[in-house]
């Protein structure tokens, strides 16, 4: 069950089947009158029993200011439940207000995930009581920061606890939008280099460059457990995608990786670096989903991509070649090569307007093989989401 400002719900605890909390009328009252009023949960007549191994689905405070002054209330509340989720996206959190919450966190096992992003006011003493926390707690798995205020002073704070003794619980770190490129990526690199729990990492909008490839080599040649690498949304161009090509044939990526599943959306990668691609893909059977949409590939990238798709020792799944300037001849090329391919799933062609019917197609019936659907690959037929995440695919 969420637990939000605008919800009105009953919240009922049960241990052995039996009643031991009381009905909440609405949480606007819990939550508001509490942070507002600061009044203690038990006065607004609203009563909270923590249960072994009961956690409530989500608490979001999303959008709502934050401040010292609620914070002594919001304990309260969390010293009496534990939450699968805990979300304070743009809860205009400072240093104060985030050692205030990394404590609590950290005292009361609070959540298995927990959402900061969007609060540019915390710094560096705020930061560290959140990684401190986030070293301590057994509990939380994910960790979202996306679009704050990492600094070049706070990423060595966060390199400290990623590389840490005994190893963290985190899997899962959303880094998106926090100008990591460059020194700050090179750090992070190094902290998740002998990291054994990371496993699903998010990199997007950090206008990386062809020179941070380098850094991301280092990444997928040494980490052995990382299994989601996200990278959508920078400027890696073909440049930087050699040399995460580079990182895949690597042998040691080929003998100890986990990486399964790579998202290279939105890079400025053309079809010239499809071939180094083509060549990565042969040689690395570990990769099973791999999106490189909009992108400008055409034809020419396809072409190159071609010999990959045939080869036995390729073992994507899933390929996403949404909006990546493609046509019928491109299409044609691919019905070719996938309708003796017996790994792939599914292959995502939305949102090329230039791939059109059998009956445009001046080539005439050979167009219909991308039409019909190859023995081993379903062609997606989705919405027209501009964006598709790489997990959803995954799971399909």
């Amino acid at each position: 069950m969420d637990v939000e400002l605008s919800d009105t719900v009953g919240l009922v605890l049960l241990l052995d089947g039996v009643v031991v909390g009381g009905f909440l009328g609405g949480v606007d009252q819990l939550v508001r009158q509490a942070l507002s009023d600061r009044l203690d949960v038990t006065e607004c007549g609203l009563c909270f029993h923590r249960v072994s191994g009961v956690r409530q689905e989500s608490l979001s405070l999303k959008g709502e200011r934050v401040g010292l002054e609620q914070m002594e209330s919001l304990e309260a509340i969390l010293k009496r439940v534990q939450f699968e989720a805990i979300d304070f996206e743009y809860t205009f959190l400072d240093d104060e207000t985030a050692i205030s919450l990394g404590e609590m966190i950290e005292f009361y096992d609070s959540s298995h995930r927990l959402n900061l992003s969007f609060n540019k006011a915390i710094m560096m003493r705020g930061w560290n009581a959140i990684f401190k926390a986030v070293r301590n707690c057994s509990s939380l798995n994910v960790l979202n920061l996306r679009y704050t205020s990492l600094s070049d002073k706070s990423i060595p704070a966060l390199c400290r606890t990623l590389r840490g003794q005994p190893p963290i619980a985190l899997s899962c770190i959303h880094l998106e939008n926090v100008s990591l490129s460059g020194k700050g990526l090179l750090m992070v690199v190094c902290a998740l280099k002998a990291n054994m729990t990371i496993k699903e990492l998010y990199l997007g909008e950090n206008l990386l460059q062809p020179s941070d490839g380098a850094y991301l080599y280092q990444l997928i040649s040494s980490n052995c457990a990382l299994q989601m690498l996200d990278l959508r949304n920078n400027q890696l161009q073909d440049g930087g995608l050699r040399h995460i090509c580079d990182g895949l044939k690597a042998s040691e990526t080929r003998e100890k990786s986990a990486l399964s599943a790579l998202v290279l959306w939105n890079n400025r990668l053309t079809g010239a670096s499809m071939d180094s691609l083509a060549n990565a893909l042969m040689v690395n059977d570990r990769l099973e989903t791999l999106n490189i949409g909009c992108n400008r590939l055409g034809v020419d990238g396809v072409v190159h991509l071609k010999k990959a798709l045939q080869d036995t020792r390729c073992n994507l799944h899933r390929l996403g070649l949404q909006s990546t300037s493609l046509d019928c001849q491109a299409a044609i090329e691919l019905a070719e090569c996938l309708a003796e391919n017996m790994s792939m799933v599914r292959v995502d062609l939305r949102d090329n307007a230039s791939i059109g019917s059998a009956d445009e197609n001046p080539r005439g019936k050979r167009g219909e093989c991308m039409q019909s659907e190859p023995r081993s690959c379903t062609r997606v037929r989705g919405n027209g989401h501009s964006c598709p995440r790489v997990s959803a695919l995954a799971q399909e």
